[in-house]
């Protein structure tokens, strides 16, 4: 039989490659706030239609029914001529500047495009971007979870502006914004790199004579979101919980020792527990980057194989209860803590669990001869 120490050593060789698998889920597409701003011809081979970003801005003016008005302003210096006198040309540049863009073409009526001088001017609305509840207005498209595609500027200047009459009372995430008393406003001083400043978080505007307007936002995001979120959280979590705690409970009634058997070695335990989960947050940190569900993928291998160990190691029902319990409630935790929700994650936390449990039987194992 192998050493403790061998073991030991196996296991934690093992555990540095698990953490490792979030890190390559590849990420959806940024989209952004400003959809002519990135015309160019490092975008599109013909050059039909050539913008200076560095001199772009967005305007998007709120209403208080939760419409839209839209207001692109980007300088152009190629193409302006064409635009102006070819509307095939005009319905291309259309289609190609909102190819990802943060409205879905549905959303967006009345999509216009003019020429000022060297300035291309784009101007659309979008009925639904706001909606009223609890006597506050909010906007939740920049509210992005889960392996949603985030939100960046795109633009030197992005303006959001209040209905008349309406303050800003929460909101948005993130140090790239500006907030002012009607309105939020996001610089991009390098408005050509990439998928940067981003946009992020729920905004809520409150009339200027409503009372208690933050406690409302608050009501708000829980009447309009909490069902929708729970029945996601439910559908995320209920499928990984159950297979990692019914697997734990038949793996520890399968090899049932005798009630006197030994106390397990605290301190291998207590390392191995440490070093796995810095493993995880450190891969989940450095995952962050390319995608924002990789560092809960990380995570949600690493943890409950540490687990599966520890139930290997303990003796006694009255000692491994606890770890039963931790890996029927982490996938609950992980999904709060990262916002996960929807079908699709179902679609990868199924997989995701298949993987764990096949790392997770052998590592219970390996926790036994501890």
């Amino acid at each position: 039989m192998p050493s403790r120490r061998h073991v030991l050593a196996v296991l934690v060789a093992a555990l540095l490659l698990v953490p490792v698998v979030g890190a390559v889920v590849a990420a959806p597409p940024p989209e952004s706030l400003c959809g002519t701003c990135g015309l160019s011809e490092d975008h599109y081979d013909d050059g039909s239609v050539v913008v200076d970003p560095t001199n772009s801005s967005v305007e998007v003016e709120l209403f208080e029914n939760g419409s839209s008005r839209w207001t692109e302003r980007v300088r152009v210096v190629g193409g302006a001529e064409g635009l102006t006198t070819n509307a095939t040309l005009r319905s291309e540049t259309v289609e190609r500047a909102f190819h990802r863009h943060v409205v879905d073409d549905d959303e967006r009526v009345d999509t216009r495009l003019r020429v000022e001088g060297e300035t291309l001017v784009t101007t659309y609305r979008v009925p639904g971007l706001g909606a009223q509840s609890m006597g506050v207005l909010t906007v939740g498209e920049f509210h992005r979870t889960g392996n949603e595609p985030s939100v960046y500027v795109g633009a030197a200047r992005a303006t959001l502006v209040a209905p008349e009459g309406y303050h800003l009372v929460d909101g948005p995430d993130g140090s790239a914004a500006e907030t002012t008393p009607d309105g939020v406003v996001w610089t991009s001083p390098d408005a050509t790199s990439d998928y940067a400043p981003r946009v992020e978080g729920r905004l809520t505007f409150g009339d200027d004579e409503t009372l208690f307007p933050a406690l409302r936002g608050l009501l708000a995001a829980v009447v309009q979101n909490g069902p929708v979120y729970l029945g996601e959280l439910f559908s995320a979590t209920v499928v990984p919980g159950v297979a990692l705690t019914v697997s734990g409970l038949a793996l520890t009634r399968r090899h049932e020792r005798r009630d006197e058997a030994r106390e397990p070695a605290a301190i291998p335990l207590v390392a191995l527990g440490v070093v796995v989960v810095a493993i995880a947050l450190v891969t989940a940190k450095l995952a962050a980057g390319s995608a924002p569900i990789a560092p809960a993928l990380a995570l949600s291998l690493a943890v409950p194989t540490a687990l599966f160990v520890a139930l290997g190691a303990i003796d006694g029902a009255r000692r491994r209860w606890p770890f039963l319990v931790a890996l029927g409630l982490f996938p609950v935790g992980l999904a709060v803590a990262f916002g996960i929700g929807g079908a699709w994650s179902l679609l990868v936390f199924v997989p995701v669990t298949v993987l764990t449990l096949a790392l997770g039987i052998p590592a219970f194992s390996l926790g036994r001869a501890l």
